[in-house]
């Protein structure tokens, strides 16, 4: 459990990076536990993303899960750019939705258990 959460914090840091590093003011971040399925839900307002970026982040955020690369991410050490981060997220996960409009991008991932 403890493995899986720390992923769980991984991924939301990223997440919240990326917004950042995008100009973001404001952040709102929800994830939910459950059953069989994790999901996290960031929302932030501000954010300024050209069609490339978006295109890009959701490329990455697409990738495919591959449960085997997983471990081999926390043996990593250090942080190489953002980009290559998402797709390590992207790697993590088995669903992404993005949306952007009008300044405010939703994110949302699931990753099923």
């Amino acid at each position: 459990m403890k493995t899986e959460f720390a992923k769980n914090m991984k991924i939301i840091n990223e997440l919240c990076a990326f917004c950042n590093l995008h100009g973001a003011h404001n952040f709102n971040l929800e994830l939910k536990i459950m059953e069989k399925e994790v999901q996290f839900i960031v929302t932030a307002s501000k954010v300024t993303v050209s069609e490339k970026e978006m295109e890009q982040l959701l490329k990455r955020l697409n990738v495919g899960r591959r449960r085997e690369m997983e471990q081999n991410y926390w043996g990593a050490g250090g942080r190489s750019d953002t980009n290559a981060e998402l797709l390590m997220v992207g790697m993590m996960i088995d669903e992404a939705n993005v949306s952007y409009e009008d300044e405010v991008m939703i994110i949302t991932l699931t990753r099923f258990v």
